[in-house]
Parts: C-alpha cells; sequence; structure tokens
C-alpha cells in the first residue's frame, strides 16, 4: 500500500503480510475430504437423496439411480416423486401421512435426527416394483438425507421360509394323522383277514369281506403318499412298470388339473420296468402335472408320454449329462405359457419361482430333481414362450426283472407254542396283535408302554422267546426299552412295528435296513410269517 506526501508523491510502501500456510492446508483438507465424501457417497451400496427445507430433491446418487431408475430431471420435488413411485393415490396418502408423522415429530423434539425405518413397495421409471426401506436423517439445516435399501429379495426369501414352515408344520401334522390312521388299518385289515379265514364257504359274506380288505388297501397306499409328503422318505427301490404307474394315477392325476386342461396319456412298450419307488414316482407325476396346470391360466393341454431311450456318448456330448444305456423315457409337455431361456439353469433351485410368493414355494421342482437323482436317472426340458413346455425324464431300465415280492395270502403259516412279548401302546393293534397270535397257539404277554415294557420284561424275561416293540411310545420309545432289554438278555430276538416313516424311525436311533420291523398297518399273514420266520432262526425255545 503506497503512502504519498502532500505533493502527491510515494513516500514509501506500507504492507501486511499474513500467514496463510494453515489456511491454505485446511482448504486443501477440506476439498480433500469433500472428495472423500462424494467417493463415499456415489459409491455407497444403498441410495441417498438430499431433500431441502422445501421439499426439492438437490441430490440423488448413483445407486438411487440404479435402484428406481429415476435422476433429478424426473424427481425435482417430493410432490413428483410420490406421484411417480406411489402411482395408487390410496396407497400414496399412507405414504405421505407416515413422512408427515415424522416430520412432526422432528418439529415437536428438535433433539431427535433420526426417523423409523419405514417399508413401502415402491414404483421404479420401468413401472417394476421394488420393496425398499426408508430412514429419514434430518440435518442441521432443516433438510433431511434419505437412506433407501432394496430389500425385495429379502422379503421374499422371508415370505419362502414362512410359506415353508407352514408346510413343514403341516407335514408334522399329516405324518402324526398318517401314523394313528397305519394304527386303525391294522385293526380293520388284521380283523377282516381273520375273518376271512373263519367264514367257511358263505360267498356273500366272503364278498362283503373282500371289499372291506380292499377299501383298506386303497386307504393304506393313501397313508403311504401322506408319509411321503410329511417326511423325506428312504427310497426303497422295486421292479416296477412306469406304465402301470402312470395308469395308476391317472384318477388322482385328473382331479388335480381344472375343467379347461385336457390330460392326454400315450404309453409305449407293454412293460417299461424300472428299479424304482412307486409313491416317489407317483410324487414326480404330482409336481411336474401341477407345474404345468399353473403354466395354463387360460387352459390347454397335457400329454404323458413313456416310450424306450438309449443314451450313448453323442447323447452325452450333445445334453452334457447322462450315463450310456437303456432307460425309460417319460415325457410330461403342456401347452403352457413357457420358460424363459435365461431361467432354464435356474429352473431345479430350491426356492426358485415364477409364481407370485402366495402362490408357490419354489420347492416343487427342485423336490422333483431330487427324486429324479436319487433314481440315478435324470430331467431334462424344452421350453419356449408361447409354446409350452416339456419335461424329459430319463431312468435306467432295471437289469433283470425280479419276480414280485410274495404276500402269502394263500399259503397256511405254522404257529408255535412260544411266548412273544408284546409293547404297544394303542390298544387296537395291541389286542389284534395278541388275538391273532394266541390263535396261532403261541402265548402272549403284554404292555402298553414303555415303562410298563421294562417291569414286566423284568418279570418274566425267563419265559420270553421274543419281543415284539412299538418304535414310538409314551414314557420310553421302541429303541430305550430295546437297549435295556438287551442289557439284560443279550440274545433275545426283537421285531419292531411302525407307522411312521423312515426318518422318524431313524431319529429313534434304529438301522431299518439292519433291524427285523413291520410297518404298519400289519396284514396278520405278515406278522405270523415274520414272528415264525425269527424264531425259526433263534431255534432257542425257553421253559413255559
Amino acid at each position: 500500500m503506497p503512502i504519498v506526501d502532500k505533493n502527491n508523491k510515494i513516500e514509501y510502501f506500507f504492507g501486511v503480510g499474513i500467514d496463510i500456510t494453515e489456511r491454505k492446508k485446511a482448504e486443501k483438507h477440506l476439498e480433500e475430504e469433500r472428495h472423500k465424501f462424494f467417493l463415499l457417497v456415489e459409491n455407497a451400496p444403498f441410495g441417498l437423496a438430499l431433500i431441502d427445507r422445501d421439499g426439492r430433491f438437490t441430490y440423488i446418487n448413483t445407486k438411487f439411480k440404479e435402484m428406481f431408475g429415476y435422476d433429478l430431471d424426473d424427481t425435482p420435488d417430493g410432490k413428483t416423486w410420490c406421484r411417480k413411485a406411489y402411482p395408487d393415490p390410496e396407497y400414496r396418502h399412507k405414504v405421505i401421512a407416515t413422512w408427515l408423522n415424522d416430520v412432526e415429530k422432528f418439529r415437536q423434539n428438535p433433539q431427535v435426527r433420526e426417523g423409523k425405518q419405514w417399508t413401502f413397495k415402491v414404483t421404479c421409471k420401468d413401472n417394476t416394483q421394488k420393496i425398499i426401506s426408508f430412514m429419514p436423517v434430518r440435518l442441521p439445516t432443516d433438510s433431511y438425507l434419505m437412506t433407501y435399501e432394496d430389500i425385495t429379495e429379502l422379503k421374499q426369501l422371508q415370505s419362502q421360509l414362512l410359506h415353508s414352515q407352514k408346510m413343514e408344520a403341516l407335514g408334522a401334522f399329516v405324518g402324526g394323522v398318517a401314523h394313528d390312521f397305519n394304527n386303525i388299518l391294522t385293526a380293520v385289515m388284521g380283523y377282516a383277514g381273520l375273518a376271512m379265514m373263519r367264514i367257511d364257504d358263505k360267498e356273500r359274506l366272503k364278498g362283503y369281506i373282500s371289499h372291506v380288505i380292499n377299501a383298506s388297501e386303497k386307504a393304506t397306499d393313501l397313508t403311504k403318499k401322506l408319509l411321503s409328503f410329511a417326511r423325506k422318505q428312504e427310497i426303497k427301490l422295486e421292479p416296477i412298470d412306469i406304465n402301470n404307474v402312470i395308469k395308476d394315477s391317472m384318477g388322482l392325476l385328473k382331479r388335480i388339473i381344472r375343467e379347461d386342461i385336457e390330460l392326454d396319456f400315450s404309453l409305449g412298450q407293454d412293460k417299461i420296468i424300472v428299479l424304482a419307488d412307486k409313491v416317489q414316482i407317483e410324487q414326480v407325476l404330482i409336481n411336474l402335472v401341477a407345474n404345468a396346470r399353473d403354466a395354463m391360466p387360460e387352459g390347454g393341454k397335457i400329454k404323458i408320454h413313456t416310450s424306450l431311450t438309449y443314451i450313448d456318448n453323442k447323447f452325452i456330448e450333445k445334453n452334457r449329462f447322462g450315463k450310456p444305456g437303456n432307460y425309460a423315457l417319460i415325457t410330461i409337455s403342456d401347452t403352457g405359457t413357457g420358460i424363459d431361456e435365461a431361467l432354464k439353469d435356474k429352473i431345479f433351485e430350491p426356492f426358485f419361482t415364477t409364481k407370485d410368493i402366495s402362490k408357490g414355494t419354489g420347492l416343487g421342482l427342485s423336490i422333483v430333481y431330487g427324486i429324479i437323482k436319487q433314481h440315478n436317472g435324470y430331467i431334462d426340458l424344452e421350453s419356449k414362450i408361447g409354446y409350452g413346455t416339456s419335461f424329459m425324464i430319463y431312468l435306467p431300465l432295471a437289469e433283470k426283472e425280479k419276480k414280485p415280492l410274495d404276500k402269502g395270502e394263500n399259503k397256511e403259516i405254522k404257529g408255535g407254542e412260544e411266548t412273544i412279548f408284546i409293547a404297544e401302546d394303542d390298544e387296537m393293534v395291541r389286542i389284534f396283535e395278541k388275538d391273532i397270535l394266541e390263535g396261532q397257539g403261541y402265548k402272549v404277554i403284554d404292555a402298553i408302554d414303555g415303562e410298563d415294557a421294562l417291569m414286566k420284561y423284568s418279570l418274566f424275561k425267563d419265559k420270553i422267546d421274543l419281543v415284539i416293540l412299538d418304535v414310538v411310545m409314551p414314557k420310553k420309545n421302541g429303541k430305550e426299552v430295546y437297549d435295556e432289554i438287551r442289557n439284560m438278555d443279550p440274545e433275545i430276538p426283537v421285531l419292531f412295528t411302525s407307522g411312521y416313516a423312515f426318518d422318524i424311525i431313524a431319529q429313534k436311533g434304529i438301522d431299518a435296513d439292519k433291524t427285523d420291523i413291520v410297518y404298519k398297518p400289519i396284514l396278520y399273514n405278515h406278522l405270523l410269517k415274520k414272528v415264525r420266520e425269527i424264531l425259526d432262526k433263534t431255534g432257542k425255545k425257553k421253559k413255559t
């Protein structure tokens, strides 16, 4: 700054020097912090928006744009945003009321900075809907920072899990019903069978009882289906004719579909024999037909076709699955909506579904896939949007056709004089077992539960030749009783009975493959045959 004299001549200069090094450092630091903040905000994994006190959007981050498709030009203010994000007026008013409620809390209590977390369905720019979690944060300038998190997938998984839990609870209930039903059927079928043995040649009465037995056998088949639904069962492979399985399932499959759907069957050779679990294969048919039905909301046609095929190396190279050999091929086709090419690789994944959450869990096809894999088979599909879908199931043919199990209805079964101990909590079943055994000359001691069994066995153990134990009993289960009885007499033979599925038996510590076991409903001839077989094998008779 120049200093001049009276003649306006510069006499000297006056200046003040200020050290601004720290200020420049602070400005640089502030700029760096702003840049860091900008990078954090722009790369945040959730949406962010700044809204001023007048309701104008002053900033939205990249994630917000990706999440909703809107930019600042689309959403200049809250009013415009609400009309686009919540096009339904009633729903929009609900959202606005929630927002105003939080604003009022902010106004009444200046110390409050964060509002409650909200969850709303937002309509995006492309008209898709997402479930979004919101959180308003009030800034010192009376503007608001809004956070947005897409929780659509989380909510879907929660709904699927809840639905699965409901299905699990239903399965447990169904399993219990099937168990009780098996006990009832044991008495019905058992006494009907005994009556058949004792009515001589009274043909009309014999016919009536035959109807009772036939109806009971159908009910037995129903309980197997219920147990298959209720629990994951071990598969029991036996030679079955695929065509016969499909024929037997026709009535049930027709009840699954609607009146506007035609179900057509085209079955190949007279016999297509595979080693399979009949109940599980029926479950596959049910699931795939139900899936085809749901793909045809306007009606259509489902076709089930069977044939023989051979998987060779060319097939394996082209389809990327398989093992060379002869196979039964079951094809289930529909004229439905079809499956997008991009979804084919996911179609067998657990919980994957293109249906609304309320209409499907996404478990049906994954169950089908699991069953086919358990049978050493393969499943594939062909589909095109608008042209329907075909599922192809490949099951290896049985190398040798085994003879069906001999039910022994017409064979005379030997009785005996041995003493048999029965522990069974269901009174009808216990009385039935006692009646048929005593009718064949055996002496019987019975117990009503686990504790009663141990007490009576300790009293009569020197006389008992065989123990029959129900797997599930009150007070002590069959396995617990078995262990304690074996401590008293390691050589005593034991036969288990059960009306539960394989997994329940396994939970009780019993290996069904290594244990003598008869499943309910118990046919009198099966029980007598098994009892005689075990007694003859042990060959040691105790004093009576």
